[in-house]
């Protein structure tokens, strides 16, 4: 497993609506290992190994949750609009950076009471943020930031032991586990869609658009999951790090195929591997607008639970995100066609 790509894909750049330099970073990537590759018209990568057998499709989201900036203050600081669900208080004294005219412009995430040391009383909500830039508004303007401008959340990628840390883990471990699919899985012959989607953090519409013209036999969505294992917590915990990705059985909005997830669940046995039960209700994936698509298309979501998510120090363990390729791989090389109607 190389991590280095891992850590790579994270620490770019993609917010939704903006995915550009993920994009490019990753269409790089697929193609030294599939030759039908394709972009969309709207922005989902479509890499299909053609093959026999039935149609799998795999997906993952390639976008993160972000800042776009609202207002530019008469004293040069930026009040933002978050894109995604994101936890306010979490972005407090965080880098950002904005694309300009000559160059990148960087501020850091506070509040006023902050900035000024004072008492802060409240929890801050997002319309409470502003980005310092060290600018006046006018040297803003002349550098082309504006309304919309999109704030771009900075965060080096690190490893402790055998646990990685840094943003965009949702969904860039799904992306890397795609990756190393693709290249694993370079020699087989079965059929196989491997599909990078955009806006999942708005509203799942990437993956809406991207399966006008697929018509997958079954869909299995790599995604990643908060864990509930803190320590401090009374309830009874279910998603652990370090203890084997997950099946999502239920989410908010969606139930998985009941024969996908049995058949997961034997592989992960056959291999004796560790495999999470996810059952939750907030929440959902991409998984829910492909199993509604096309009249109905079996569909699950393999997971990788993450502490911290939805902020820029997301925690993951290698070994859950290693344990789900080998489960993956051999799903892939051996696909369930009891479950296809």
């Amino acid at each position: 497993m190389t991590t280095r790509l891992l850590m790579k894909l994270m620490e770019i750049p993609g917010t939704s609506g903006n995915e550009g330099d993920i994009r490019k970073a990753i269409l790089r990537e697929i193609r030294k290992h599939v030759k039908d590759v394709r972009v969309d018209n709207f922005g989902n990568i479509i890499a299909h190994r053609k093959g026999k057998g039935p149609k799998m499709l795999l997906t993952s989201h390639m976008d993160e949750i972000g800042l776009i900036t609202k207002a530019v203050t008469e004293k040069g600081n930026i009040r933002c609009s978050s894109i995604g669900g994101i936890e306010p208080i979490s972005l407090i004294g965080q880098r950002v950076h904005m694309k300009a005219r000559r160059g990148m412009i960087h501020g850091i995430v506070t509040t006023p009471e902050i900035s000024d040391d004072e008492e802060v009383e409240e929890i801050p909500k997002i319309k409470d943020l502003i980005v310092e830039t060290g600018m006046s508004k006018k040297e803003l303007t002349n550098r082309g930031v504006s309304v919309g401008a999109f704030l771009n959340l900075e965060q080096k990628s690190c490893m402790f032991g055998r646990k990685i840390s840094g943003k965009a883990l949702d969904d860039r471990v799904g992306c890397y586990i795609l990756l190393e699919l693709a290249r694993k899985l370079r020699k087989s012959s079965a059929d196989i869609y491997f599909v990078f989607t955009v806006q999942e953090e708005i509203g799942l519409y990437g993956s809406k658009t991207s399966l006008f013209n697929i018509s997958p036999d079954l869909a299995i969505v790599v995604d990643v999951t908060n864990s509930d294992d803190a320590k401090e917590h009374p309830h009874e915990v279910s998603k652990q790090v370090g203890k084997g990705p997950t099946i999502t059985i239920k989410d908010e909005e969606m139930m998985s195929d009941i024969c996908l997830d049995k058949y997961l669940m034997k592989i992960a046995k056959g291999k004796k591997l560790p495999l999470q039960m996810d059952v939750s209700d907030e929440g959902t994936t991409d998984a829910l607008s492909i199993a509604v698509s096309k009249g109905g298309i079996p569909t699950t979501v393999v997971g990788v639970p993450v502490r911290n998510m939805h902020t820029t120090m997301g925690i993951a363990s290698l070994k859950d995100i290693g344990r789900a390729i080998i489960i993956l791989e051999e799903f892939l090389r051996k696909p369930p066609r009891k479950c296809i109607p």
